[in-house]
C-alpha cells in the first residue's frame, strides 16, 4: 500500500471509531459533511495520525470550508460556537473541540501570504512542513504537499511557510512536537527556535533541548539538529 493510501485508511478508522475518551466524530463530521461539502480537516489531527501519536491527540480538529462565513455559521450554530477575532468558529461536541474556517478567512489568505484560494493552495499556508496535509470530507481523499511522505519518514520537522503572526507560539511548538515524536529539525526551523524561543519559560526538558539547540547553533555544520537527551546525563 502507498503511504497517502495507508494514512488514508489509518484518517478513516481513527473518525470511525468510538472511544470512551473520545466522542463518536463521524457524526458530527458526517452533519457539517452534508451540508459544507467542500470542506477539509487541515493539519494537525492527520499529523498526529501520521507519526503514530493518535491515542494522545487532544487538540482542537482543524477544518476548512469553501463556504461563506454565514454558511458556516448556519449550520454550526446547533454547536453555539464562538467567532474568533480571525474570523473562524469554535464549537465543542462531546469533549473534542472544533474550529472551522471558510478558506479565504484563514491567516495566511487574508494577509496576503497566499492566494490560491483552493485546498491545494491551503497546504502551503501552514507553518509546519508536517501540517500540509488535509483530508477533503466527502471524497474521503488525502492531500498533502510535495516531500510530505519523505519527511514523515524521516521524521524531520520544517518551516512550510516561515511568515506567522505568533513566532514565539511557533517556536515554542516545535519543541513540544520534537519531543514527543522525536523529531529532527532542519537548520532553518531550528535558526528561527533560536531566534524566537523565550526562554525565561522554559523549564525541565525544553530547557535542556534549547541548550543543545544552541551548541548546534554556534558549531555543528550538520544539515539537521536532533535531540538526544542521553547526552545530557552526563
Amino acid at each position: 500500500m502507498t503511504f497517502e493510501g495507508d494514512l488514508q485508511s489509518r484518517v478513516s478508522k481513527y473518525l470511525s471509531r468510538p472511544t470512551v475518551q473520545r466522542p463518536p466524530l463521524k457524526g458530527t463530521l458526517d452533519a457539517i459533511k452534508s451540508s459544507l461539502p467542500e470542506t477539509v480537516i487541515f493539519g494537525g489531527m492527520i499529523r498526529e495520525i501520521a507519526l503514530g501519536g493518535a491515542k494522545s491527540f487532544s487538540s482542537d480538529i482543524d477544518l476548512v470550508s469553501l463556504a461563506t462565513q454565514d454558511e458556516i455559521q448556519d449550520v454550526t450554530d446547533i454547536w453555539a460556537p464562538v467567532k474568533n477575532k480571525f474570523g473562524g468558529f469554535r464549537f465543542v461536541v462531546g469533549r473534542q473541540r472544533f474550529d472551522i474556517w471558510s478558506l479565504d478567512d484563514t491567516w495566511a489568505f487574508r494577509a496576503g501570504f497566499a492566494d490560491d484560494c483552493t485546498f491545494l493552495g491551503l497546504l502551503g499556508t501552514s507553518f509546519f512542513n508536517l501540517d500540509a496535509v488535509c483530508l477533503h470530507l466527502t471524497t474521503g481523499k488525502i492531500t498533502f504537499a510535495t516531500g510530505y511522505g519523505s519527511a514523515v519518514a524521516n521524521r524531520l520537522l520544517d518551516i512550510n511557510l516561515a511568515a506567522n503572526p505568533h513566532p514565539d507560539r511557533m517556536a515554542r511548538k516545535a519543541i513540544t512536537l520534537a519531543l514527543k515524536h522525536d523529531l529532527g529539525l532542519t537548520s532553518r526551523l531550528a535558526a528561527y527556535i533560536g531566534q524566537n524561543i523565550s526562554r525565561g519559560q522554559l523549564v525541565g526538558t525544553e530547557l535542556l533541548f534549547v541548550r543543545e539547540l544552541d551548541f548546534y547553533l554556534r558549531d555543528s555544520r550538520a544539515t539537521e539538529f536532533k535531540f538526544l537527551p542521553q547526552l545530557q546525563l552526563g
